[in-house]
C-alpha cells in the first residue's frame, strides 16, 4: 500500500522537490559493493545508487542531505528487501503484466482510506478521467507492474500474510473502542430548542415556561424524543443526535454539554441567542464495521507482514553484507 501510495502521489504532483541524489550517492561509500545476496543473486551497490538516481520520489525530501551512516544504511536495506522480493517474484513464475497490475491496482484503490479514496476521486475529476481510465493507463507502467507481481509473490508466501472476513469482524468486536469517537474531541447530543410564538399564533406559552413545562415533563419519564418531536423548533434536533467536532459546538451548548456525565443525562433549560435549550448527551456512536473494514486491514496485514518476510527471507538465503537498525516500518 505505501509504494502505491508514493505513485498516487507522484500522480498528483504532490512531491515539488527532492533530495540532491547526487550527494546521497556519496554517503553510500561506506557501504560494500555487494550489499546483500538473494536467491543465489547479488544485490550491489550500483543497483542502489541507480535507482536513487532514477527515482528520487522514494527518497523523502525531509531527509536531510548529506545522510549519516544510519539513514543510508537504512535506505540500502529498505533497497535490499525491495529487490529480494522482485528477485523472488521472477524466480517463482509471477511474470510482469498488465492484466495482473490493473488487478492489483483495483484491489489497491478498494483499499484506500475514505480520505485518500476523496483524495483520488478529486484528482480524476481534476483531470477529468475516470477510474477505468486511471487503471488502463498506469496498468502499463513497470513500476506498478513490478509492484503487482511482488505483491502476487508475497500473498502466496503464507496463508498467515492472507486476512479473512472472519479475521476482520474478531478483530472489530474485540477493538470497538478504537472506533469510538473520543470524548475529548467529539460531542454527541439531542436538543430541544423553543422560541417565543409570533404575535399572530396566540395560545402558546412564552419559550422560558414552555421550556420549564417541557422539563418537568422528562422528571415525569416522559421520552425526549417525542417531546423534541412535539416540540423543537429545529428540524434537525427532531431527526437524530448531533454528532460533531467541539470546535464545531456553539461554546454555550458546550460548557452546558460537559455538565452531563452521563449518556441519556438531560439539562435544565438554558438560554442561548434568544431561544431557550435543553439537551441531552448521547453516546458516542461507533464507527460502522465497513467503514472500519480497511483500517483493520492496514493494521492486521502489519501485524503479519513481518511472518511473511520471514518466510522470504528463509527461501532467499538472504545474507546481507553491512548492519543496520530494525527498521520495521521503512521510509
Amino acid at each position: 500500500m505505501k509504494r502505491f501510495l508514493i505513485l498516487l502521489s507522484l500522480c498528483f504532483g504532490i512531491f515539488n522537490t527532492y533530495a540532491d541524489t547526487n550527494k546521497i550517492a556519496g554517503n553510500f561509500d561506506f557501504l560494500p559493493e555487494v550489499l546483500a545476496t538473494a536467491f543465489d543473486q547479488d544485490i550491489t551497490k550500483a543497483e542502489l545508487i541507480k535507482y536513487v538516481q532514477d527515482n528520487p520520489e522514494e527518497v523523502p525530501e525531509w531527509l536531510p542531505a548529506p545522510y549519516n551512516r544510519r539513514q543510508a544504511a537504512l535506505l540500502a536495506k529498505n533497497f535490499v528487501d525491495m529487490r529480494e522480493l522482485s528477485i523472488g517474484a521472477a524466480a517463482n513464475g509471477f511474470k510482469l503484466s498488465a492484466e495482473l497490475a490493473a488487478e492489483y491496482l483495483r484491489k489497491e484503490v478498494a483499499e484506500l482510506t475514505e480520505d485518500e479514496r476523496a483524495e483520488l476521486d478529486q484528482y480524476l475529476k481534476d483531470n477529468n478521467l475516470n477510474l477505468d481510465g486511471y487503471i488502463n493507463t498506469f496498468k502499463n507502467s513497470a513500476v506498478v507492474q513490478q509492484q503487482a507481481a511482488d505483491a502476487a509473490y508475497m500473498d502466496s508466501l503464507a496463508k498467515y500474510y492472507l486476512i479473512t472476513d472472519e479475521d476482520l469482524q474478531n478483530y472489530y468486536k474485540e477493538h470497538l473502542e478504537d472506533f469510538m469517537p473520543r470524548d475529548a474531541d467529539t460531542v454527541s447530543y439531542i436538543h430541544i430548542k423553543l422560541v417565543d410564538s409570533p404575535k399572530n399564533v396566540p395560545g402558546r406559552p412564552k419559550a422560558f415556561v414552555l421550556a420549564n413545562e417541557i422539563f418537568e415533563k422528562l422528571n415525569q419519564d416522559v421520552d425526549f424524543y417525542l417531546l423534541a418531536q412535539a416540540y423543537s423548533a429545529d428540524n434537525l434536533s427532531k431527526d437524530d443526535s448531533h454528532v460533531l467536532p467541539r470546535m464545531g459546538v456553539p461554546k454555550k451548548i458546550l460548557s452546558v454539554y460537559d455538565t452531563l456525565a452521563t449518556p441519556g443525562e438531560y439539562s435544565k433549560p438554558f438560554e442561548m441567542g434568544g431561544a431557550w435549550y435543553i439537551i441531552r448527551k448521547e453516546l458516542l456512536p461507533v464507527k460502522s464495521f465497513e467503514r472500519a473494514k480497511n483500517d483493520i486491514i492496514r493494521i492486521l496485514r502489519k501485524q503479519r507482514f513481518g511472518d511473511a518476510q520471514t518466510a522470504l527471507h528463509s527461501l532467499s538465503k538472504l545474507k546481507l553484507n553491512f548492519e543496520t537498525e530494525d527498521n520495521p516500518d521503512g521510509f
